[in-house]
């Protein structure tokens, strides 16, 4: 991997980018954040750029998050897809009279997303068999083709107090269901992803 298609700057010392993240949510929205270098100026503007393959072109942000004074501290992605493993970032700076340091990254795309929470969640409760029976769909994703990846953690409250929490890994594997017993009448609950 090389990054001399861009130019990558010295530059001084705590002028790069610091608290860099990026988060994919929705199944195909990316989100990258940063904040300035400590001893950035205020005038100090950042640009994005990322590839998805090292046989690639960097693409430049095209939809950046500003500050209250136009500085960029993040760009907004649409369509992304996590086909590929990686994908390669590169933060440049610019200010006048000032060399900026280049902030460089490689990050693993399935890392960094957000689930959806599972769909079309069903509760099936009897009293008679003093249980109830939980279903739901695995959530939405642009990369993951075996639902067996997925772990689930399972909250059951009651409106006045906690019954139980259930943080034992439910494995999806050939059907998506958990049975819980025993629950007490009524009860709410969440799935947590």
């Amino acid at each position: 991997m090389t990054w001399d298609i861009l130019p990558v700057f010295a530059g001084m010392n705590g002028t790069a980018i610091e608290n860099f993240v990026c988060v994919i949510f929705n199944v195909s929205f990316m989100n990258c954040t940063w904040q300035a270098g400590r001893t950035a100026s205020g005038d100090t503007q950042y640009f994005l750029y990322w590839k998805t393959s090292t046989k690639e072109d960097f693409t430049g942000c095209q939809n950046y998050i500003k500050d209250n004074c136009g500085r960029h501290t993040g760009c907004r992605f649409q369509n992304v897809t996590i086909e590929n493993k990686r994908a390669y970032f590169l933060v440049n700076g610019s200010r006048s009279g000032q060399n900026i340091q280049s902030y460089k990254e490689t990050i693993k795309l399935y890392k960094i997303e957000k689930l959806t929470p599972p769909l079309n969640v069903t509760v099936n409760c009897t009293e008679a068999s003093h249980g109830c029976e939980i279903r739901w769909q695995p959530p939405c994703t642009s990369h993951v083709k075996k639902h067996a990846c997925f772990k689930y953690e399972i909250v059951i409250e009651n409106k006045v107090r906690i019954i139980m929490t259930l943080k034992s890994i439910l494995y999806a594997c050939i059907s998506t269901h958990a049975t819980i017993q025993p629950v007490l009448f009524p009860c709410s609950l969440s799935l947590l992803n």
